[in-house]
């Protein structure tokens, strides 16, 4: 039994074919995890960020006493700092002052764990923010 040659040929083609072929899906498939993982490392690095700008007390601190130290704030609000917490009381603010006060914690990078608000009028409330250093 002979074999022939354009048997033996066409048998060569087709395992080429398929190497070749099973080597592209390959190429993507390691260009798509690479994307995936760049993907993970930009988020890692998002995410350290982030913690490391929370865990900053003193850059906290110093964003929370330029927030009151604004001129839109009348007085009548106490702050306490102590090493955990940084608490700010206003028994008696106006609507603009409420509206101000909260815009600016809301949006800042600050760990907010307590927020009471209680009206006293229809233009007067009180406020209560404790914020974790």
């Amino acid at each position: 039994m002979r074999l022939n040659t354009t048997y033996v040929l066409i048998l060569s083609i087709v395992v080429l074919l398929f190497f070749v072929t099973k080597n592209s899906t390959l190429k993507e498939d390691i260009y798509k995890e690479q994307q995936r993982v760049l993907e993970y490392e930009s988020k890692a690095i998002n995410y350290d960020s982030l913690k490391r700008g929370w865990r900053d007390s003193a850059k906290s601190i110093s964003i929370l006493d330029a927030m009151l130290n604004n001129s839109q704030l009348k007085s009548g609000i106490t702050k306490t700092n102590d090493s955990r917490l940084y608490k700010i009381r206003a028994n008696s603010l106006q609507k603009d002052e409420i509206d101000y006060l909260l815009q600016s914690i809301l949006t800042k990078e600050l760990k907010i764990v307590n927020i009471s608000i209680t009206r006293l009028s229809d233009e007067n409330a009180s406020l209560k923010v404790d914020i974790e250093l």
